[in-house]
């Protein structure tokens, strides 16, 4: 191929190198606290999971995440399992905490209800001699 020629037409395109690449593409790891274990796949995720949480909660949540992942992957006994098994356990985890955080934070959960206002009344029942449980105790 030739070299850039301004006087042709056509679609021109820019090449990045490696070292050039827009620093908005990049995931930013050091925005964020990051697990000390997880898969680089996942890695972007993870931060986005965390940057939903309140700062000073992203360490906790960074460190039960990479307990969490170590704990599934020790516990599969076939090797070619054990990563898929740490991801789907920790990303799973991850995912239930900041959504259950997110509607906790934004007041999206209400106060039980009392087992009391479910129960119907009933009218009691007059027991019987028969039915008294004398010399038990």
């Amino acid at each position: 191929m030739g070299a850039f020629n301004p006087t042709k037409s056509g679609p021109i395109f820019q090449i990045y190198s490696p070292t050039q690449q827009d620093p908005a593409m990049q995931p930013d790891y050091l925005a964020t606290v990051m697990p000390s274990v997880f898969v680089p796949e996942d890695g972007k995720w993870i931060q986005e999971q965390l940057n939903r949480l309140p700062v000073s909660m992203r360490h906790k949540v960074a460190l039960l995440y990479a307990d969490r992942y170590q704990e599934s992957f020790d516990a599969e006994p076939l090797a070619h399992k054990q990563q898929n098994a740490g991801r789907r356990n920790a990303n799973t985890r991850l995912r239930l905490y900041v959504n259950r955080y997110q509607n906790a934070a934004m007041g999206l959960t209400e106060k039980p209800t009392l087992a009391s206002d479910h129960a119907q009344p009933v009218a009691a029942v007059e027991t019987r001699e028969d039915q008294l449980a004398q010399g038990w105790w």
